[in-house]
This record gives C-alpha cells, structure tokens and sequence, in this order.
C-alpha cells in the first residue's frame, strides 16, 4: 500500500455549536401562538361559481383552500394561546 502523502494542515482557531431551537422548544420555553387565516380573493384564481376554481364550493367535498385550513389548522389551532381564529 502507497503511503499518503501530507498536502498541507487545518487550524481550528474558534469553534461554536450552534443549537437550533424546534417549534416545540418555542412552545416549551413560553412562546404563545395565534392562529390567522386569510384567503386570497383575487380574479385571477376564479369565480367560486366555476368548478375549475380554486375557491370552488362543492356540494359533498372541501375545496383546495378548506383543505389547507384545514390540515394546518388541526394541528396548529393545538397551539393557539386563545382558541380563536380570525380569517381575512
């Protein structure tokens, strides 16, 4: 076998570990959350008339955004400091 031959040297002069805080950390150490929805109205995502728009109503299923409050807001609304919800 070839002996490996040195190519130059690293110098640690400062070295830090960083931690990095998760979403329960925050909520452990106090932080308080509030839940706020807003929807976007624009033209351009279409009537709620028109079945190939986002904002859609159905008659027996959940449209793309109440999908997404949804999902969001079940698990979120766990956290929210009051149980109240505006939406814009």
């Amino acid at each position: 076998m070839e002996k490996k031959k040195q190519r130059g040297s690293l110098i640690v002069t400062v070295a830090q570990r960083v931690k990095n805080y998760t979403f329960l950390d925050y909520i452990a150490g106090g932080c308080q959350i509030n839940l706020n929805i807003a929807v976007d109205f624009t033209g351009s995502n279409g009537t709620p008339s028109n079945p190939s728009s986002l904002h859609f109503i159905h008659d027996n299923k959940m449209n793309e955004y109440q999908k997404a409050i949804l999902a969001v807001g079940e698990i979120a609304l766990n956290y929210d400091s009051d149980q109240l919800v505006p939406l814009f």
